[in-house]
């Protein structure tokens, strides 16, 4: 068993004022029989109530409004877990049945035929590259290939991608992080019709080789028959053991942006975001004051702007 003290700070900066915001988190770690979570505190500026309940993919998902003009908004979520431990089981369905059950789920969620990119040209090509690595395996083994090709063929390189940059570019650029990794090993999976969804948490800064440690990070579960999910993370090009702390699933990551929402006003807004995973229990939990009385302001106007960039630099810090 492993211990994890987790702090995820996220600050919005409005150079005038907003209101009337609503906004939906996924900031809610994991609670199962391989992470155990001992404590866990969100704090929000303002202190509204926060409405809880559980999204199609079994994520705990909170929602929450304030009305009041403001120009300032923090985000904090901290908490303790403990890691347990998770060994993959060795005793594997043998390779036809466990291709058959496969050939008897797609219809599930996670891999909708209508789904996968619809690029002929670009599908053909990549399955024609990834058909060398022998289709013909088991899927756990083939799943670790799609892992182990990516990871040893694409250099990890932060700032030549961005939450826009798709598959195709992806492929012709070679490089990306961690969130490029887990979309095109779910394009390649899916590929082969292996079931698959893609995961956001974090990653621990114990082990320095890894990278992408000590932030938020994203990999990939896959569903082995007769195994359950089993997490690959190809930056990495490793089992997902107890180095990873499980945040949320999905299809992709808009399934699971750990912040989305909306507010009215037309100001431009600043975000920043701060992640800190370590093994050692702070002094004391971080606080901070609610936002002082605010006046609406004379010239704010009668508008609806989604937060789309919100959704950019939170992306964006999964990719780090």
């Amino acid at each position: 068993m492993i211990k994890y003290y987790v702090e995820h700070i996220t600050d919005f900066q409005y150079d005038d004022y907003v209101y009337d915001r609503a906004n939906q988190i996924r900031l809610y770690p994991v609670n199962d029989s391989k992470q155990n979570l001992i404590n866990h505190d969100i704090r929000i500026t303002e202190n509204p109530t926060i409405s809880q309940h559980f999204d199609f993919y079994n994520n705990k998902v909170g929602t929450f409004t304030i009305n009041k003009p403001h120009k300032k908004l923090r985000i904090e979520s901290i908490f303790e877990i403990d890691i347990l431990p998770n060994p993959i089981e060795e005793s594997f369905l043998d390779k036809k049945t466990c291709w058959n059950k496969i050939n008897k789920l797609k219809k599930n969620i996670f891999y909708y035929e209508n789904f996968i990119i619809k690029d002929s040209a670009l599908r053909k090509k990549i399955f024609g590259e990834l058909k060398k690595l022998n289709s013909s395996d088991h899927p756990f083994d083939l799943t670790f290939k799609i892992c182990d090709y990516i990871h040893s063929n694409f250099k990890y390189r932060k700032g030549v991608t961005d939450i826009y940059t798709e598959i195709k570019s992806l492929w012709e650029l070679k490089s990306g992080v961690c969130q490029d990794f887990a979309n095109l090993m779910l394009f390649c999976c899916r590929l082969f019709d292996i079931p698959c969804r893609y995961v956001s948490g974090y990653l621990s800064p114990k082990n320095k080789k890894f990278r992408g440690t000590g932030a938020s990070h994203a990999w990939v579960e896959v569903c082995i028959p007769g195994n359950d999910w089993i997490g690959f993370d190809p930056t990495n090009n490793c089992l997902v053991e107890s180095n990873h702390i499980k945040l949320s699933v999905g299809r992709d990551y808009s399934d699971c942006s750990p912040i989305k929402g909306v507010y009215k006003g037309v100001s431009e807004n600043k975000m920043t975001v701060n992640v800190s995973v370590s093994n050692n229990k702070k002094n004391k939990f971080k606080s901070f004051k609610s936002l002082s009385p605010e006046k609406k302001s004379s010239n704010l106007k009668e508008a609806n702007s989604f937060i789309s960039n919100q959704e950019v630099i939170q992306q964006q810090q999964q990719q780090q």
